[in-house]
């Protein structure tokens, strides 16, 4: 006996008021979900895209509270989307506070930089992250400075190390070199810097 479902709304999307279920039948309708699921993936990034694009003025304001939850948004729309594809939006969302003066929201924003390209496979994304990270590198604050340069050298290394951009590995050395060559920065970073450098050229061979 061959039972007809009418109107079965994920056939239905596509254009079928119903459908036989044998094994030709289910085949159809295998396709039909898999054909829906990615163009609601599709969307979904689109939301997703668009989302951090209307978080770029709140990631700008003065309030450090306002701009933490925004951090905190960002983070929570890359751990549930496809990384390849929402990276490097998030990396340009992120980007005003980490070149920020405000030592207390570039904290976060680093952090969100780092977990925004992990795992992305996004070269893109990965270098649009090293040009952002040579702001807190070049930064000369005496409060709170130390903290955050450090904070970048790591980021840089996690970078430089996750990426398989032979592009990436390069300038993530060439920030951290820089850095090493500066004169007057703190010897503990700087060693902190050499050993990145080390780390990320580790992972070349």
């Amino acid at each position: 006996m061959i039972h007809r479902f009418k109107n079965f709304p994920l056939i239905y999307v596509n254009g079928f008021d119903g459908m036989e279920v044998n094994s030709g039948g289910l085949n159809a309708l295998h396709s039909n979900v898999a054909v829906l699921h990615e163009n609601l993936e599709k969307r979904m990034t689109y939301v997703k895209l668009k989302a951090l694009e209307m978080l770029e003025e709140p990631l700008r304001a003065g309030q450090v509270p306002v701009r933490d939850v925004a951090v905190d948004v960002v983070n929570n729309i890359v751990n549930s989307a496809d990384r390849g594809a929402i990276s490097l939006a998030a990396v340009h969302a992120l980007g005003e506070p980490v070149r920020s003066g405000n030592n207390g929201v570039r904290i976060p924003a680093i952090n969100g930089i780092v977990n925004a390209v992990r795992g992305s496979h996004n070269e893109a994304a990965y270098l649009a992250a090293l040009d952002t990270l040579s702001a807190p590198l070049d930064s000369s604050a005496l409060i709170g400075g130390m903290e955050v340069r450090m904070m970048a050298v790591v980021a840089v290394e996690r970078i430089g190390v996750d990426s398989s951009a032979t592009a990436a590995k390069a300038r993530a050395m060439g920030l951290l070199q820089a850095y090493v060559n500066k004169g007057g920065w703190e010897p503990e970073a700087k060693r902190r810097a050499e050993e990145a450098i080390a780390a990320i050229q580790g992972t070349m061979k």
